[in-house]
C-alpha cells in the first residue's frame, strides 16, 4: 500500500504530525499503529478540537478556568505545557500569555477556542433559580 493511502486513514489527533519527515519515516517503514509511531516518537497525540472545547467549557462552568477578559500577550514559545491540551509550546509555535488571576501560557489555537467558549458565556444568560411567589386567589363571595 503507498505512503498516500496509508497517510489517508490517519486519526484527527496525529494530522499534525503527518508534516514530520520522522513520521513519515515511520510510517513508510510499516512501523506499526498511528499511536505506536506516536509513542516512538516520543510525542503525545493531539487532543481533538471537540474534546478540547468541551473541556474548555466544562473548566469555566465549574469556575476552575476564568474568563478571558484582560490582557493577552503573543510572542515566541518557551516550550512551557500548554495547561489546556498539555502539550509543550514548540518553537514554531506562537505563545500566548493570557493575564487574569493567575498568568496562563498557552497555543494559540487554545486561546482561540478559550476566548470563543468564554465570549459564547457571557453572551449566553445563565439560568438562575427564581422565588416563586404564592399564588393568592380572593373570593368574591366572602
Amino acid at each position: 500500500m503507498p505512503v498516500s493511502a496509508r497517510l489517508s486513514v490517519l486519526p484527527a489527533a496525529l494530522d499534525t504530525a503527518i508534516e514530520s519527515a520522522r513520521f513519515r519515516e515511520y510510517l513508510a517503514s510499516g512501523y506499526g499503529t498511528c499511536t505506536d509511531i506516536a509513542s516512538a516518537m516520543h510525542e503525545e497525540p493531539k487532543v481533538s478540537i471537540a474534546a478540547l472545547r468541551q473541556m474548555i467549557r466544562t473548566r469555566l462552568a465549574a469556575g476552575s478556568l476564568f474568563p478571558i477578559d484582560g490582557t493577552v500577550l503573543a510572542g515566541k514559545a518557551t516550550r512551557k505545557r500548554c495547561p489546556l491540551c498539555r502539550r509543550p509550546i514548540l518553537d514554531s509555535d506562537i505563545e500566548q500569555e493570557v493575564v487574569g488571576p493567575t498568568t496562563v501560557f498557552i497555543h494559540w489555537d487554545c486561546y482561540s477556542i478559550w476566548r470563543q467558549e468564554a465570549d459564547a458565556r457571557v453572551r449566553t444568560p445563565q439560568h438562575s433559580v427564581k422565588t416563586l411567589t404564592p399564588l393568592h386567589i380572593g373570593r368574591m363571595d366572602a
